[in-house]
């Protein structure tokens, strides 16, 4: 495929019909290709020369013959890059663009390479035609980010709107702004290990808001010892787990009776304050991984803190749940629920709160389809007892026992889907 000619092709086609949402401003330069040391410098070189002032600029790169990728130039003056932005089409890809965004900052040092999330195929082979719909969707979505921001935000401003203003600007920030991209593929490559470790594995996926004991639990599950000591905390918790991270268990190792061993999967807390990178990261980084998996027991932790605060923590969880795994609705009946830090009188009355929450439900609430298909799951499966987790007293074994019992879903790849955390 002669990629040079039929993107350059396509968007004058494009720049003829929609001359608002393709200006002239936008350019195509050849083709870069890896087995050339000098080509993407060349390339950078030449957007320099390429027009003048705010322009966008369409690069198609290509990796060992046959992988296509594309990258966005978007200059603010003749020598200064406001985005630049990566896009890879192909799913499972290994490439790292660390030696693009290395030599891009030698010639642009102010200019970080932005991974963006795209349309994507796992043949490789679709990657050019798919490469030439992103760069021409990228190039037009850039610019009328661009333009209808800045027109609104300069009317608002006329008209001493500051409020809307300050949206505006908000928006325009986020949309311009620079991930580090170099350490966004650190983290993916992290989370990425687990991949081949998990693959056709059986795995128990622990979902939990931060602070919520995931790692504590998996440790206990695992066999670690635990004792009770006393620590002061900042009011502000933060997931320590920054990547998927999975822990191979014999159940004979623990006392279980159950045969052979189970892989229990650890992934960061929702509700964390960390930045985009992380999000970015994970959101590609879990689905990736249980994508590949032969079944998944997804265990969902939930601390005496999240009922104590009406459930709010409850329907962020759900809506976390719900992002890599859009039809809940489908896999309910496999979920399986522990209930973490509860004061020992309160453990037998974990039935009776989540009973006086959904009695309270505001309209709002009722409405929130995701949080009343947990909430209502919740109350079925904890109107005879609920596991209260103790990892001091409690047997590791028994409840690895139980685990094993309970339903899994069977087809992952089916019931995860990519996404981007919101």
């Amino acid at each position: 495929m002669d990629i040079d000619n039929i993107l350059s092709t396509r968007l004058e086609e494009l720049q003829q019909k929609f001359p608002t949402r393709f200006s002239k401003s936008i350019y195509v330069l050849k083709a870069v290709h890896d087995n050339v040391p000098t080509g993407w410098k060349e390339r950078l070189i030449e957007a320099r020369r390429k027009g003048n002032g705010q322009r966008v600029i369409l690069i198609p790169y290509n990796i060992e013959g046959l992988h296509w990728i594309g990258i966005l130039l978007k200059f603010e003056t003749d020598r200064k890059i406001e985005l630049a932005q990566l896009m890879d089409p192909v799913e499972y890809s290994d490439f790292s663009p660390e030696k693009l965004g290395n030599e891009l900052k030698e010639i642009y040092p102010d200019t970080l390479l932005r991974w963006t999330y795209v349309e994507k195929h796992r043949d490789v082979q679709q990657s050019a035609s798919i490469t030439i719909k992103n760069l021409l969707k990228a190039a037009e979505e850039v610019q009328l980010t661009y333009e209808r921001g800045t027109d609104t935000c300069s009317i608002d401003l006329k008209d001493e709107n500051w409020q809307a203003a300050l949206t505006t600007m908000k928006i325009l920030f986020k949309e311009l702004s620079s991930l580090n991209m170099q350490e966004l593929f650190t983290l993916i490559e992290e989370a990425d290990k687990v991949v081949y470790l998990i693959k056709d594995k059986n795995i128990i996926l622990f979902f939990g808001i931060t602070g919520s004991g995931k790692s504590t639990t998996i440790h206990f599950l695992a066999g670690s010892q635990m004792e009770r000591v006393i620590v002061t905390t900042s009011p502000f918790a933060q997931s320590e787990t920054r990547y998927i991270t999975a822990v191979t268990v014999n159940f004979k190792d623990v006392g279980a009776f159950t045969d052979g061993s189970i892989i229990l999967c650890d992934n960061p807390g929702f509700g964390n304050t960390h930045r985009a990178e992380f999000d970015i990261a994970n959101a590609i980084g879990i689905v990736r991984a249980v994508k590949g998996c032969r079944s998944v027991k997804p265990v969902v932790l939930i601390s005496y803190g999240n009922i104590a605060n009406r459930c709010c923590d409850v329907k962020e969880l759900a809506h976390a749940v719900g992002e890599p795994m859009p039809r809940i609705k489908d896999h309910i009946e496999t979920f399986f629920y522990i209930f973490t830090k509860f004061p020992d009188d309160e453990k037998g009355k974990i039935h009776e709160l989540l009973r006086d929450i959904n009695c309270e439900l505001t309209e709002e609430e009722k409405s929130d389809t995701n949080f009343r298909i947990v909430l209502k799951d919740m109350l079925h499966k904890t109107r005879r007892s609920a596991l209260a987790l103790n990892p001091i007293k409690d047997q590791p074994g028994e409840i690895l026992d139980e685990l094993a019992e309970s339903l899994s879903i069977s087809h992952p790849d089916e019931a995860f889907e990519f996404y981007i955390a919101k």
